[in-house]
């Protein structure tokens, strides 16, 4: 055939992972307990080809060390924070942020997180979505950018 895919021997297959039961039900887990400054991670499992909880991390006082000592500098993941967030009239509100974690790595593993994030989202029910590229993008002002309204 005239495909220049097919005659270099080279065929790209977008695959997904799987999104097992027990994520769900181990983050309605995290869900639930309403706390605050926490993190839900969760990794690509590439062996297996489905995503898992990598850790929870609880009492998250500056969210640049958080990244720092948590997330790894050449891997993805995703990161669902539990936050706070008080608006300008004084009140406060508690939106969870998904944050697909996008640090330069391999295509075929860039490729697993991508095709995974919106049916991972969907079925988190996640409303509150961004992506960060680099570590040291993980800053309070971004974060209190991210969490508030969007106008």
């Amino acid at each position: 055939a005239d495909c220049p895919l097919f005659d270099c021997g080279v065929l790209f297959v977008m695959t997904t992972c799987d999104i097992p039961d027990e994520l769900i039900t181990a983050f309605k887990q995290f869900k639930k307990s309403r706390k605050t400054k926490r993190a839900f991670i969760i990794k690509v499992n590439m062996e297996e080809l489905i995503v898992e909880e990598e850790c929870v991390v609880e009492d998250i006082e500056d969210i640049a060390e958080f990244a720092e000592e948590e997330l790894p500098e050449s891997a993805p993941r995703f990161i669902v924070y539990s936050g706070e967030y008080t608006h300008r009239d004084g009140r406060k509100s508690y939106p969870m942020l998904f944050i697909y974690y996008s640090p330069p790595t391999t295509i075929a593993l860039n490729t697993l997180y991508v095709s995974t994030k919106s049916r991972l989202t969907d079925k988190m029910q996640m409303m509150k979505i961004c992506m960060v590229r680099d570590i040291d993008d993980f800053t309070e002002e971004w974060l209190q950018g991210e969490l508030g309204p969007k106008v």
